[in-house]
């Protein structure tokens, strides 16, 4: 059977018009799809006005503001890439009637079709550079058209296998791990605090946020990620305000800037808050989903590139119940971030009265086996229970809380097994009436 190219190549054009004007259809009408915005680039639509709006679309939501033809046509106007026809094209999508609710499912087949038709202009142009060496009686090169071509589809598609990431770090023999703080929170790796009500979990989760902003070392912790000509660093801190309102923010904040010496007004440009109570999961029919604050937050970390999110509480941002299959998923749309996460968690109540070292975290026991370290705080330690890559795993950090800031004596953690080594002589010196932890860890 023939197949008539030009044919073909015409109905999958008027095919992904058609996806356009659905996707536009659903973003300008209906709120609640405003994720699928997020799914997309100017990459991935054929249309020339498809590329513009979406770009004034995504600047909507990043604002909170109502997505309308009105809206959107302002938008573009004040980026300044609006034209002559387009206040009329966006009112016909928002009235459209022959089309349907696009869904993530439809920003797929959008996708898959701008994809084969790219395909096709590729192969267009690479036949032309054919006909033009057999013009010119030139040899013609098959393998560098062929190259030409692989390496055109490889970067249209996913890469699954990155071994050249793996041979360049042997290549360069770089081997050594990407600490943000050494031997404490490692870069693009997913951490668990959590802790008993009333352990200042929240306080100790802003002294190191704090700190990583202004790349100053945490407790016996070295920063070690300075960037030469980088006086700050960006981190998200994701809370609601009923669990830290701006009051109480700006009170340990000044306190704590006025502890370490920094202005606190250039801490705030690079401590960005984020007080919407919202979800970054949810359940349907068909799954787990992002939401469409998970895709505000991926737009915002592709803007600010932050070295780390704190998300305070957990239980609140999540969205789906902390079950061990739904804990993977949650790491798995966290990585895509690529950031460093501190999620700040809660313990059982159950857990009341157990020694630190034999406390959990609400939920599946994936939420501490999958991250990369869970650090525990109780009272005046900070209990290190597994920290995979470094080695401070099972350790102790003796900590003093004064004037709303951690501090330790300790230069570096201690193992568990020789702080209760510790502990036994203590008990046996103050029943001889002298001796005191603090001076014995010092």
């Amino acid at each position: 059977m023939k197949i008539d190219k030009e044919k073909a190549i015409t109905e999958l054009i008027e095919q992904i018009k058609q996806v356009e004007i659905s996707i536009f259809y659903t973003l300008l009408n209906y709120s609640q799809n405003s994720e699928i915005a997020y799914m997309l680039s100017t990459d991935d639509f054929y249309s020339n006005y498809a590329k513009r709006y979406i770009q004034a679309i995504q600047s909507l939501l990043i604002e909170n503001a109502e997505v309308t033809a009105i809206t959107v046509y302002d938008k573009l106007r004040e980026n300044g890439i609006a034209e002559d026809s387009d206040f009329a094209k966006l009112i016909e999508l928002q009235t459209a009637t022959a089309t349907v609710v696009a869904g993530t499912r439809t920003v797929e087949i959008l996708k898959k079709y701008v994809r084969q038709l790219k395909a096709y202009k590729k192969l267009q142009e690479l036949q032309q550079k054919v006909l033009e060496s057999i013009e010119n009686s030139d040899d013609i090169d098959i393998e560098s058209l062929k190259d030409e071509y692989f390496e055109f589809i490889e970067s249209k598609e996913k890469k699954y296998i990155t071994n050249d990431e793996i041979l360049r770090c042997i290549e360069n023999r770089d081997f050594s791990q990407r600490w943000i703080f050494e031997n404490f929170i490692l870069s693009k790796s997913i951490h668990v605090l959590d802790g008993r009500g009333g352990a200042k979990k929240s306080r100790f989760a802003l002294q190191i946020a704090i700190c990583a902003t202004a790349q100053q070392d945490f407790l016996c912790f070295p920063f070690i990620n300075k960037e030469i000509g980088l006086e700050f660093k960006n981190v998200f801190y994701v809370t609601p305000k009923t669990e830290n309102n701006q009051y109480l923010l700006a009170f340990l904040i000044h306190n704590l800037c006025n502890h370490l010496n920094l202005d606190h007004e250039e801490i705030l440009k690079h401590l960005i808050f984020i007080q919407t109570p919202q979800s970054l999961l949810k359940e349907e029919k068909r799954g787990i989903e992002p939401t469409r604050f998970y895709y505000e937050i991926k737009n915002l970390c592709k803007q600010y590139k932050p070295d780390m999110i704190v998300i305070d509480p957990l239980m609140r941002i999540a969205g789906v119940e902390l079950l061990n299959q739904n804990i993977a998923i949650l790491y798995n749309y966290l990585e895509q971030l690529e950031t460093a996460f501190l999620l700040v968690h809660h313990q059982p109540k159950g857990d009341m009265g157990k020694e630190i070292s034999n406390t959990t975290s609400l939920g599946g026991v994936m939420l501490r086996e999958l991250a990369r370290a869970r650090f525990t705080l109780q009272k005046d330690l900070l209990m290190i229970e597994k920290n995979n890559l470094s080695p401070y795993f099972e350790h102790v950090v003796q900590l003093k809380y004064e004037n709303y800031v951690f501090s330790t004596s300790q230069t570096e953690p201690y193992h568990i097994e020789f702080v209760k080594t510790l502990e036994s002589e203590i008990k046996k010196e103050k029943k001889r009436g002298n001796g005191s932890i603090n001076k014995i860890y010092a």
